[in-house]
Order: C-alpha cells, then structure tokens, then sequence
C-alpha cells in the first residue's frame, strides 16, 4: 500500500484534526470506530507535540505516529500519511 502523504503547514497550536478532516478526502477517523486510537497516523516528517494517553512512554520519542485528536507538530512542517 503506498502512502497518502498529506503535507501542512498549520503547525503550533492548531489542532491538526481539524485540519486534516478539511483537507483530506477520508481521514481514518471518519470511519465508525469506537474507543480512542480511531485517529492514530504515520508521521512522514515532523516532530509531534504528544498530547495523548494512547502512545505509551516509550513510543512517543519514535515520533512514528500520532493522535491527531489532541496531538499537535513542534515545527512548521507536518506530513503524515494518510
């Protein structure tokens, strides 16, 4: 399965769910999914600000993934894949 990258530059503060939900064509929380994790992506490029109680202590320094819920990007660049 080759990736979706999805690229923003709405970095900082912005909740980056929000932003993907108006840009991306299906993000993988609009499925019908109970519980929390529903809207855990790749991370492609980026360093996330891990707001989260998902990821335990040991994956967010990997910076692999995140929770695009709460979660937010430290720099000015996001790409995650889609």
């Amino acid at each position: 399965m080759n990736p979706s990258p999805y690229s923003s530059t709405t970095c900082g503060d912005a909740h980056v769910r929000s932003d993907v939900t108006l840009r991306a064509p299906e993000p993988p929380w609009s499925r019908i999914t109970p519980g929390c994790g529903p809207c855990e992506v790749r991370v492609l490029e980026a360093v996330p600000e891990h707001r989260d109680s998902v990821l335990s202590v040991e994956e967010r320094p990997e910076n692999a993934s995140m929770m695009t819920c709460v979660s937010r990007c430290r720099g000015t660049r996001l790409v995650l894949d889609l």
